[in-house]
């Protein structure tokens, strides 16, 4: 998922990036900084849940807090993945056979 800033003349310009394996959906509620703003998932291996093709759920993707001026005339756009762009697999690897 990736949080553009676009311009008055239409440009994006990536403003944050957020990802989240939909398996590893669970959040760590103990975690004295998860809040409605900033969700902290478990990522434990007890904790991966199934995800069956067809059903809807519901994920709370984590983008981290960041400092940008959008100028009047500009707008946010969000772009959603079911995978990683490229950019993103090159750059950070997904590719380990046991870690999927």
């Amino acid at each position: 998922m990736i949080c553009f800033g676009v311009d008055a003349a239409g440009n994006p310009i990536p403003v944050v990036r957020g990802w989240l394996r939909a398996s590893h959906q669970k959040l760590n509620s103990s975690d004295p900084l998860n809040s409605p703003h900033l969700t902290i998932h478990s990522h434990r291996s007890a904790d991966v849940q199934i995800i069956s093709p067809g059903k809807k759920y519901v994920l709370d993707i984590e983008f981290w807090p960041t400092t940008v001026i959008i100028a009047k005339g500009g707008r946010l756009q969000v772009e959603v993945a079911g995978n990683d762009d490229p950019e993103v697999s090159e750059r950070y690897g997904h590719d380990d056979a046991i870690d999927r």
